[in-house]
């Protein structure tokens, strides 16, 4: 079969325009099939495009061809959440091929995704490992701790609570897993929380290491911590000390009346140094950073309940690392 250069063709193409020759002539002049010379007239014919300008039969129908390919490239893309490659992982890519075949062509498929044919089906024909399926299983159980704990736990408490669950695993496989999964103590991240001062007043028992009373209120006054105080008595044995800030509030008349006649002795922090009274510090800052930096709140009652829920939460359930 001979073959053509372009420049060869044009200019037959040239000479049955310009020069009224016919193809018959061009045939025998320069041996050339009459039919072929058919063939390259028409597919050199112009075409008139939208925006005003010529082409060719030929270069119009690659354009359409290359506009279809992009048109397909970007249905797939849609369909993919913009999520190309290897992005995708071996599972939900093989899963997204399998159902677009039905509408799209291979090719197209994984060049709209930017996978090789050879990762394609490499990834068709892989088998799971015994570890990629352990994996699966771990990240399951691991999200759901992550999840039912306030997402506070990093990779050392979810590490011990995967051991209470008698799951024999190490911590860096958990911190490998967190991060397949996308997954993090969201405690460090702080939120601006728009709204209205509420205060929350707590007793907290240095045995335990629980908050044995607390409670909400929209002002802090003298009269909450009363009520705080009371209800503590009504649940544990009677202390023989108690120790708070300065704060007007703790120094009150009703106050200091209120231990004196249960005879527990009052101690305060030094001013200026709110660490004296450590534990209870330490339970409001996590309070903020697992729990209300974290939350959206509906209304004033709504805060209540979720408050006394993630008290229980911490009084019966949270992990503690260091004590």
């Amino acid at each position: 079969m001979k073959y053509y250069s372009d420049e060869f063709k044009n200019n037959i193409v040239k000479l049955y325009h310009n020069e009224n020759r016919s193809k018959k002539s061009l045939a025998n002049e320069y041996g050339v099939h009459p039919t072929t010379i058919s063939h390259w007239i028409k597919r050199a014919k112009l075409v008139e495009l939208p925006d005003g300008g010529v082409t060719s039969v030929e270069a119009f129908k690659q354009l359409q061809k290359e506009n279809q390919q992009l048109k397909e490239e970007n249905e797939i893309l849609k369909a993919g959440g913009g999520v190309t490659g290897k992005a995708l992982g071996k599972v939900k890519a093989i899963d997204f091929i399998n159902e677009q075949l039905c509408k799209h062509r291979l090719w197209i498929i994984l060049k709209a995704l930017g996978l090789s044919k050879s990762t394609y089906y490499h990834w068709k024909h892989y088998q799971t490992s015994r570890h990629d399926k352990q994996d699966t299983i771990l990240k399951s159980q691991i999200f759901e701790i992550w999840k039912n704990n306030y997402k506070a736990y990093g990779y050392p408490r979810i590490t011990i609570a995967m051991r209470r669950l008698g799951v024999v695993i190490g911590p860096n496989r958990v911190y490998r897993l967190m991060q397949e999964l996308g997954i993090r103590s969201l405690m460090g991240r702080r939120f601006k929380k728009p709204g209205t001062w509420v205060y929350l007043s707590t007793i907290f028992d240095q045995a335990s290491k629980q908050i044995i009373a607390f409670n909400i209120g929209k002002e802090m006054a003298s009269k909450l911590i009363i009520k705080t105080l009371l209800q503590a008595l009504s649940r544990v044995s009677k202390p023989t000390f108690l120790h708070s800030d300065m704060g007007s509030q703790y120094t009150s008349i009703a106050y200091e009346g209120l231990l004196k006649r249960h005879l527990i002795r009052h101690s305060y922090s030094k001013q200026g140094y709110p660490y004296d009274n450590g534990p209870l510090e330490a339970f409001h800052s996590l309070l903020k950073r697992e729990f209300i930096f974290q939350t959206r709140f509906t209304s004033f009652e709504d805060l209540v309940l979720r408050v006394e829920n993630y008290i229980n939460w911490y009084n019966t359930e949270r992990i503690r690392i260091n004590g």
